[in-house]
């Protein structure tokens, strides 16, 4: 191809170019390059085409290539160029500068200016890109170099070009060098020039960031201000010009004209301006308006930052310090130091502001009133002196602060190097005259200050110091006190700040003036100078407090308390909080007195004053323990605290808390009177309380401290009204005891004339001390004639005075006209008392109504006043509860019923609570016959104990429990059993005995419902004060022949027979049916049968009923019976059955008869009769025969019955039959918990393993009818030893039993083998017990036996219960290894009773302590046998021998030891004794089988005493492991023995034996190698938890 065809294609390479066609175009020029490689053309083509099919790299080779070809040519670099901005490739950004450079030389050479132009500005472009900011503005300057030469070149083109210089040399981190600087400052300049001739808005920019260059920039001040001279007058609305200038003056100090018009013009155009404030700030601080200026510095500085910040900072910390605001310019510098830390400012001194700080810093911590900061600032001043040795005023400064700091010595040292300098400057004079003031030489003070303040006598600071000199040499007399006031005055008006001079006056027009006026404005203006002086702020407000200004004083402490921190400000808070205290505000005073504590929680004044803000709220709980809290902080001398703490006590009600807080007083300081008084009034409160309850004798305890208290009191301030008067109130608060109960011990200075005697008290009678309280009254009237309440107690007093005389005239009748005219008098002396009383104060209820009461009076009988004072005073207070009953009494009294009830009704409308409403409506049903009297006496007794309501109710009670044919109807059954109205009469009764000790009907009830109650000693007391009474006053005969009864049955009840048939005899004539029965069974219990038998047939002929003669009958058999007369007692049965009713008394001692007598027939006979009766007659019931009475012969008893069928099948042997009977007798009556308590009594005896229905039959009992199940608790005990697992809550059931009936000697029994089973229980487990357990056998045993001792009637189990008790604790005790306690308690027991049990126990232990020491022990045991000689039948003495000689070896004596106790168990029938004997003799002989296999004597034994255990218990899991350990010890591969173990370790045994059983089993196992029997056996292991069996396992079977 030549060059015409070369030509061609690259035409048509073009053609194909401008059609878009690309791939046409490298056809093209492939064809040109395979001909001419060097074709320049055809290689730009090649790139161009390639760059458009996106194939850059390509395209990035032509180009190349073209450009090597012809280096030249502009058409392969502009290519190039192209390429480079289109691709996004590292590489060829990196590569564009190189080929913008090598185009701007071409274009240069070519001379086309406007593509060198534009290939220069994107070069500089490209350089900003990079951040290369230099060689941006280098390529902006050659820009614009030629632009400047271009003639059409606008100005807005150059000033765009130059703000981009300025923003690729401003864009530059850091500091800029000095080169740049001038670049910039040069370029800002033609902008400067640039703008002015074109004035556009963007000018105004320019020129404001040229002065914020030149701002920057030192030495450049004078342009700066040319600068901002031009640009304010071109545009006057910026304040930049102005800033940049308030900047220069600020920085310079200036406060010329200049500088304030530059201020005023700023603040005008921008209000509030930070370098406006800033700058009139400094104006100020220059004029000396150091409190203007603080206040323009503070606003200005804070919105400020840089340099400006800084020097504000100085500025204002100037002004604070001036000012005297050190706590302020404190803050301030520690701001200012921080900034410098944090900022390094270019353009400043930064070390000149850090000292100008550090300097203000130093002064402001030694002039503090802090001390904590006093170090501080010797610190500051160490490191400003080691800057500036040789600065006079920073040594004098750091002098002062060493004196703040109390280091005299060093400001001494620091004085005399001062004087060997400077000894004339007035700061040395005045820093001498304050150390010889801090010395105590207060004249060498007053002669250095007077030198320092003529050298510098317009230093407020020296006339200040003077001043306080002058104050503390006051003491000399009142002028040096004028001085002190003239130089605090001078100081005052040279430093209006100085708030310490303002204060010092304010101090002297309070202290020495005495104008509170001045001084309240001294002091408020120290604490408006200085808020942080706490003292000036006390002064101000307690000068507004004493002047009544309370708004002012509330407006500074509310100002100061909404400002401060919490925990600051106790002062404030606590003036506060007595602001809002006196206004009874009491929520928020103890809201601010809580805020005080916070500020100091060791201040006990404001502990004091937070607990009155408590008390006056009503808070008492809260101010007792703040009272008691300030009580803890004061000093031992302070008292109120306590006092006011043991007066919230009493408020509270904690009366004895609060008379312990006024003994201590009165014993620590025995002249403060209140105490007295606090505890008189304590024991005021106790008295009333012990009153109301009935307490009289307590009541009496508490009158006679009360008025002991009293007499210490007034003996030392007999003037105090209240004293009497609380004298009188207790003196007349006894009126309501008996007469022998008001006998007081009164101090004597209480008395009009004393005895004569030394002595401090003298014994008075109850009259006497109504008289008593009628003087105290009178004491205290002639103080206080005018006041009402005292004429109302006084009136009162002589009524209580005429009530004593009629009841005293009602017992004494013997007295004469005297004693009337007497009450007559007193009677006339209480109504003009009150009367007086009305007259002073005829508004007031009380009076009104004590009136009535007195005119009510039967021997007033001026019932026409009395309704007219009661009306009163209702009319006074509507709701008056008393008034209204006092009028419904006066109505009942005069028997208009109808009246009285509607008045009633209204009183318990009113007051629902108050019981003597209530006694009146009892009255009113009562009087009626209404049958709600009973239900409404009932309810008085529930509301409060009240003679009135008490008598009436154990009235009704009385009546009802008396008509016997009543006992199934459901009347009785609510009001008698539901209501438990015997317990609550008796309770109300008791009560009204000790207030009414003669009262024969209340007496009586009494003792009638003790003796229901089986309160048998009670009820006897009771019936013989009735005796007595009768026999003093000499009553009719018979009341005294019916009490005489009464009182001769309780005594035989409580076993006192010998006075039972004296008062039996007592008894003329004795001729009645009840009177002779009673006597004739006294007799009996006396064992005098013979006059017994002749007194029952005596009462045989008295008998009127056919019931009263079969009794008769039943007690002569029972006569003769004792007497051993059996068929006699057998023919008196029978003839009760001859009877017209059949009697079931009869055949219940015929039952019994022939139980005691083996007689099985006739007791099976009486029996069935029983039952035969019984079917007849299902509704009587047991629980509804009176105490002590007898069965109703129409029918029996369930629960008696199936006593009888029990002891009749456990007679005939019959095992199952007695548990089945009572059964069956529960199921026909479910509700009678006293079968449910002998299904728990019979299934230990005789199902042992149903030992958990017994824990629920006795737990069923108590949820029946608890107070007759008594026995119910400790036979749950019972049930629960007799299951004889670990977990059967034996222990606890024992301890609950103890705790309900704690006189029950059974219970204790129960306790103590409880303990005893949990000891034995603990040591097969590996323990040592429970420590409630250890070592308390004998203290058991003790108290049971105490319990034995106390009972009425000893029954002859009770009488052995000891004898087992002592075996029992002796038994526990030797497990426990305890052998000398045991002893011990033995000897203690032979010094009392030297029974044959007794000398066994007390030899055995002796043999066990001598085994113990390893001593020779045959004494003991002959003692043993000789004990065991005397009583053979002793079951547990055989036990014991056999395991005594099972110790020593003795195997055969141990065999016949277990041989005889067997025997004598089988003959006393004890199946228990039995079984364990059995049990024990089997283990022997196993045992001695282990040891020795080829004895062929022991398996026999085993076996024979297992076969004899299984046959008792067939299911016992001891006997059954027994036998399988028998088995194994015989023959242990043999199945039979694989299978007794397995029924040990998979069904019978549990705990302890299951574990030996497995034990066994597995080493069965493993001799049979049986792997299955073994996983059997390892899953069982794992499932009980049984941890020594599973490590036995792994050892014996490796694999597991």
């Amino acid at each position: 191809m030549g060059s015409k065809e070369i030509k061609g294609s690259l035409k048509a390479a073009r053609e194909s170019i401008k059609n878009k066609d690309f791939k046409e175009t490298l056809k093209h020029c492939k064809a040109v390059l395979q001909i001419d490689k060097t074709n320049y053309t055809a290689w730009v083509f090649v790139g161009l085409a390639a760059a458009e099919t996106e194939q850059p790299q390509k395209a990035h080779e032509a180009y190349k290539k073209a450009s090597e070809i012809e280096p030249g040519q502009l058409l392969a670099w502009q290519g190039l160029a192209n390429l480079y901005e289109k691709v996004d490739q590292s590489s060829f950004h990196e590569a564009l500068p190189e080929i913008y450079e090598r185009l701007l030389s071409l274009l240069s050479q070519s001379g086309d200016h406007h593509k060198w132009a534009e290939v220069c500005r994107k070069l500089a472009e490209h350089h900003q890109k990079q951040n290369k900011h230099d060689e941006a503005a280098k390529m902006w300057q050659r820009l614009i170099t030629w632009k400047r030469e271009e003639a059409e070149t606008s100005p807005e083109e150059l000033i765009e070009l130059m703000q981009k210089v300025v923003a690729c040399l401003s864009a530059e981190k850091g500091n800029p060098s000095s080169e740049t600087q001038a670049v910039l400052e040069e370029v800002y300049e033609e902008l400067a020039e640039l703008g002015s001739k074109v004035g556009t808005e963007k000018h105004e920019k320019t020129l404001t960031e040229y002065i914020h260059f030149l701002s920057r920039m030192k030495g450049n001040e004078e342009k700066l201000r040319k600068v901002c001279s031009t640009m304010s007058s071109t545009f006057p609305q910026n304040p930049t010009p102005l800033e940049a200038l308030s900047t220069l003056h600020i920085m310079a100090g200036d406060d010329g004209k200049e500088a304030v018009n530059c201020f005023t013009r700023l603040d005008v155009l921008v209000p509030g301006h930070s370098l406006a404030l800033l700058g009139s700030g400094m104006v100020k601080l220059c004029a000396g308006a150091a409190a203007e200026a603080k206040s323009f510095l503070s606003k200005g500085v804070e919105k400020l930052s840089g340099t400006p910040a800084l020097a504000g900072r100085v500025l204002l910390a100037e002004a604070l310090l001036r000012s005297y605001d050190f706590e302020g310019c404190l803050v301030c510098t520690a701001k200012g130091l921080l900034q410098l830390n944090k900022d390094i400012t270019s353009g400043c001194d930064n070390a000149t502001f850090r000292n100008k700080l550090l300097r203000h810093r130093a002064t402001a911590l030694t002039r503090h009133p802090n001390e904590s900061y006093h170090t501080d600032a010797i610190s500051v001043y160490t490191e400003l002196l080691n800057i500036f040795p040789d600065d006079l005023e920073l040594s004098v400064d750091m002098g002062f602060a060493y004196l703040a700091n109390g280091q005299v010595d060093k400001a001494r040292e620091l004085l005399l190097s001062l004087r060997e300098h400077s000894s004339e400057a007035p700061s040395i004079y005045a820093l001498d005259g304050w150390l010889s003031f801090t010395e105590g030489n207060f004249v060498q003070a007053e002669q250095r200050l007077i030198r320092a303040t003529t050298g510098a006598p317009e230093n407020g600071h020296f006339l200040d110091l003077l001043g306080r000199v002058y104050w503390a040499m006051g003491d000399a007399g009142r002028c040096d006190k004028n001085k002190a006031f003239a130089h605090f005055l001078k100081a005052a008006r040279l430093e209006p700040c100085n708030g310490g001079a303002f204060k010092h006056l304010g101090l002297y027009y309070r202290d020495v003036a005495k104008e509170i006026v001045r001084a309240r404005g001294c002091f408020r203006k120290a604490f408006e100078l200085c808020p942080w002086d706490e003292t000036a702020g006390a002064d101000a407000v307690d000068a507004c407090v004493a002047l009544g200004d309370d708004d002012t004083a509330l407006q500074i402490l509310t100002s100061v308390t909404s400002q401060v921190a919490a925990g600051t400000a106790k002062w404030a808070w606590l003036r506060l909080g007595l602001y809002h205290l006196r206004q009874s505000s009491h929520t928020k005073a103890v809201m601010c007195l809580q805020a005080a504590l916070r500020a100091d929680p060791q201040d006990a004044i404001a502990w004091e004053c937070l607990g009155e803000a408590y008390l006056s709220r009503g808070s008492y709980t809260a101010a007792s323990k703040a009272f008691t809290r300030a009580s803890q902080l004061q000093p031992p001398g302070s008292l109120y605290g306590r006092l006011q703490a043991a007066y919230i006590r009493q408020a509270l009600g904690q009366l004895r808390e609060a008379e312990e807080g006024y003994l201590g007083l009165t014993k620590e300081h025995p002249l403060y009177v209140p105490a007295f008084k606090g505890l008189a009034e304590c024991n005021l409160a106790l008295l009333k309380a012990s009153l109301k309850t009935f307490l009289d004798l307590r009541a009496r305890d508490h009158a006679e401290k009360a008025l002991l208290a009293l007499g210490s009191a007034i003996s030392i301030r007999p003037d105090l009204c209240c004293l009497w008067k609380l004298a009188g109130d207790v003196c007349s608060t006894i009126h309501v005891v008996h007469g022998r109960t008001g006998t007081l011990a009164v101090p004597t200075i209480l008395l009009a004339q004393s005895d004569g005697k030394n002595s401090n008290t003298k014994i008075l009678e109850k009259q006497e001390v109504l008289a008593l309280g009628a003087r105290c009254y009178g004491k205290a009237l002639r103080i206080l004639p005018d006041s009402s309440s005292l004429w109302h107690d006084l009136g009162l007093n002589y009524y209580r005075q005429a009530e004593h005389h009629r009841r005293s005239q009602q017992v004494d009748t013997n007295s004469g006209s005297s004693s009337s005219n007497n009450i007559s008098e007193l009677l006339d002396r209480a109504l003009q008392s009150l009367k007086k009383a009305v007259m002073i104060s005829n508004d007031n209820h009380k009076h009104w109504n004590a009136l009535g009461i007195v005119a009510a009076c039967p021997d007033v009988g001026n019932y026409a006043l009395a309704q007219h004072s009661f009306i009163k005073s209702i009319q006074a207070e509507q709701n008056n509860v008393v008034a209204w009953t006092n009028l419904g009494a006066l109505y009942l009294k005069k028997r208009n019923i109808e009246l009285a009830h509607e008045t009633f009704k209204v009183a318990q409308s009113a007051e629902p609570s108050y019981v003597a409403c209530w006694i009146g409506q009892a009255l009113i049903a009562e009087n009626v016959g209404s049958e709600e009297a009973m239900d409404l006496f009932r309810h008085t007794t529930e509301l409060a104990l009240h003679i009135e309501g008490a008598k009436g109710y154990a009235h009704w009670v009385c009546t009802t429990l008396q008509d016997k044919s009543n006992r199934s109807s459901e009347l009785y059954r609510f009001n008698i059993v539901r209501m438990n109205a015997v317990s609550a009469a008796h309770l109300a009764i008791s009560g009204c005995t000790v207030r009414l000790p003669d009262d024969p009907v209340s007496l009586t009830m009494l003792g009638y419902l003790s003796e229901h109650l089986s309160l048998n000693r009670q009820a006897a007391k009771a019936y013989g004060r009735v005796v007595e009474i009768f026999q003093q006053v000499g009553t009719d005969r018979k009341k005294l022949n019916a009490s005489l009864q009464h009182h001769g049955r309780t005594l035989r009840a409580v076993g006192r027979y010998e006075e039972s048939e004296k008062a039996f005899r007592l008894i003329l004539p004795l001729e009645r049916f009840d009177e002779i029965t009673g006597l004739a069974l006294t007799l009996t219990l006396l064992d005098r049968q013979q006059e017994g038998y002749e007194a029952f047939e005596r009462a045989l002929t008295l008998a009127t009923t056919e019931q009263d003669r079969a009794l008769v009958l039943i007690a002569l058999a029972l006569v003769e019976y004792r007497r051993g007369n059996h068929d006699d007692a057998k023919t008196l049965l029978f003839k009760c059955s001859l009877l017209t009713e059949p009697c079931a008394d009869a055949l219940y001692a015929l039952c019994a008869l022939g139980l005691t007598t083996a007689d099985l027939t006739l007791a099976s006979a009486a029996l069935s009769e029983l039952l035969k009766l019984q079917s007849r007659s299902q509704s009587i019931r047991g629980s509804s025969r009176p105490k002590g009475g007898h069965v109703d012969s129409k029918g029996g008893a369930p629960e008696a019955i199936a006593l009888l069928v029990v002891a009749l099948a456990a007679l005939d042997n019959q095992g199952k039959d007695p548990l089945r009977q009572v059964v069956k007798s529960i199921h026909r009556d479910p509700g009678l918990a006293s079968l449910w308590e002998l299904l728990a009594r019979v299934i230990p005896i005789f199902s042992p393993s149903k030992a958990q229905g017994g824990i629920v039959a006795a737990k069923v009992a108590m949820a029946l009818d608890a107070g007759r199940a008594k026995a119910a608790p400790m036979l749950a005990a019972v049930n629960s030893l007799a299951q004889g697992t670990r977990n059967a809550g034996w222990l606890r059931l024992s301890q609950q039993a103890v705790h309900l009936y704690p006189d029950d000697p059974a219970s204790w029994a129960c306790l103590l083998a409880s303990c005893h089973g949990a000891d034995i229980w603990d040591q097969a487990e590996g323990g040592i017990g429970s420590k409630a357990t250890h070592d308390c056998s004998a203290s058991l045993y003790k108290v049971m036996k105490t319990a034995v001792t106390q009972q009425d009637g000893k029954t002859q189990w009770l009488s052995a219960l000891p004898k087992w008790g002592l075996g029992q604790a002796v038994a526990t005790m030797l497990q426990r290894c305890k052998t000398s306690r045991a002893a011990k308690l033995c000897k203690e027991e032979m010094a009392i009773s030297r029974g044959a049990e007794t000398s066994f126990l007390g030899a055995m232990t002796k043999y066990w302590v001598a085994k113990q020491d390893a001593t020779a022990s045959h004494g003991s045991l002959t003692g043993m046998k000789k004990a065991l000689s005397q009583e053979p039948g002793f079951v547990y003495a055989w036990q014991a021998l056999a395991e005594i000689y099972r110790c020593e070896g003795q195997v055969l004596a141990t065999e016949f030891c277990y041989r005889q106790a067997l025997q004598k168990a089988s003959q006393n029938g004890d199946k228990h004794s039995k079984i364990g004997i059995l049990l024990r003799l089997a283990h022997l002989a196993i045992s001695l089988l282990q040891a020795d296999n080829s004895d062929k004597r022991w398996p026999p034994l085993a076996r024979e005493a297992l076969t004899e255990a299984l046959r008792v218990v067939p299911e016992c899991p001891l006997a059954l492991l027994l036998q399988s350990l028998l088995l194994f010890s015989t023959n242990r591969s043999a199945r039979q023995t694989r299978v007794a173990l397995e029924r040990v370790v998979y069904r019978s045994a549990k705990g302890t034996m299951a574990s030996i059983g497995r034990g066994y089993l597995l080493r069965h196992l493993v001799l049979k190698d049986d792997e299955q029997l073994l996983k059997v056996l390892w899953r069982n292991i794992c499932d009980s938890g049984d941890e020594r069996m599973e490590d036995l396992y792994r050892r014996l079977v490796p694999e597991i």
